[in-house]
């Protein structure tokens, strides 16, 4: 499948996204197989709200993702790829990124 950010909203952090499907035994895609609007909180503001749950220490791991737009296949990123994630208190915008977010309880 192929996850493709279809519009955001950078005042309103509300975004639209699709899920496109290519079936290579019917030799066909399915465009648009799923679509979600949602807003899309911030790394801060997910801290924020960690913390204020109560989480004595919140965590960023953040690895740099291959920009997929002028790619022409996807295939072979995701299950079983050896993906390195580095604890980080900064990062500069990328293209493509992925953050796992651990927070540790009292």
């Amino acid at each position: 499948y192929t996850w493709e950010q279809e519009e955001f909203d950078i005042l309103h952090r509300t975004t639209r996204i699709s899920l496109h499907y290519n079936l290579r035994k019917q030799q066909r895609k399915i465009r648009h197989a799923f679509s979600y609007s949602w807003r899309l909180w911030s790394l801060p503001e997910i801290k924020d709200c960690m913390e204020e749950a109560g989480f004595k220490s919140v965590h960023f791991w953040i690895s740099e993702m291959p920009d997929t737009k002028n790619m022409k296949s996807t295939e072979g990123f995701g299950v079983g790829r050896d993906v390195k994630y580095e604890e980080v208190s900064s990062f500069k915008q990328q293209d493509a990124w992925n953050a796992y977010i651990v927070g540790v309880s009292k």
